[in-house]
């Protein structure tokens, strides 16, 4: 069988051919391999699942988590309670205040 190249594709004026040619090849311009937002979607999905998992054992373990809420800094204890801190230079949190 002729291979045909993707220059010698684009070169071609008879878009017809061009489609022959790719068909020919194995190449399908009308089925993709994959839906790249099915996939997107199912990635996604997979990092929630992960990253829930991953908070569950560091709250098992005792140890709070870090995040910001409406651009404010957040520290949630594993027993739940939620705090807004500032982060200060020797590594400690200044608690702000409840958050409710």
């Amino acid at each position: 069988m002729e291979t045909t190249t993707a220059a010698q594709i684009l070169d071609s004026s008879n878009v017809e051919n061009s489609a022959l040619s790719l068909a020919d090849n194995g190449i399908s311009l009308a089925q993709p391999q994959y839906d790249c937002l099915k996939e997107a979607l199912r990635l996604q999905e997979h990092a929630r699942t992960e990253a829930e998992k991953d908070i569950a054992a560091i709250k098992a373990k005792g140890h709070p988590i870090y995040y910001s809420q409406d651009g404010r800094l957040v520290r949630e204890n594993a027993d739940g309670r939620k705090y807004y801190f500032e982060a200060q230079p020797d590594g400690t949190d200044l608690i702000l205040g409840e958050v409710e």
